[in-house]
């Protein structure tokens, strides 16, 4: 069965299949999910996550990365994702920061633009 490439650009969901920094991304139960078919895993538990949000047996307060759906085995009542300025937060921030961050001052990161004139011209 082939499959159209995955447009990430214009998915609906804040964590997308087709997107290379899915892991950077979050994601509440509230908001859509990634419209990539078939669907995987995560897109799966993302699923779930929602079936209990509408039943109420769980709150948007708290919000899920990819990472973090990956590694979820069975999807409960009450489960909670990430709360915002919780330490599993803090450490969670700290170490996205540290693997994004250029490894040595000697090769930095070059930005640049295929626009023709530049970004502002």
């Amino acid at each position: 069965m082939d499959h159209k490439p995955h447009c990430y650009l214009c998915c609906p969901g804040q964590i997308c299949y087709g997107d290379k920094d899915k892991h950077l991304r979050l994601w509440y139960p509230s908001e859509p999910i990634c419209s990539f078919r078939p669907f995987q895993r995560f897109q799966k538990i993302q699923k779930r996550i929602q079936k209990l949000l509408l039943r109420g047996k769980v709150t948007d307060e708290s919000y899920f990365t990819f990472n973090s759906l990956s590694r979820i085995k069975s999807v409960r009542p009450g489960m909670k994702g990430i709360v915002s300025g919780s330490r599993k937060e803090k450490a969670i921030l700290a170490k996205k920061t540290e693997d994004t961050m250029p490894k040595s001052k000697s090769n930095p990161v070059k930005m640049t633009c295929s626009t023709p004139g530049g970004l502002y011209g």
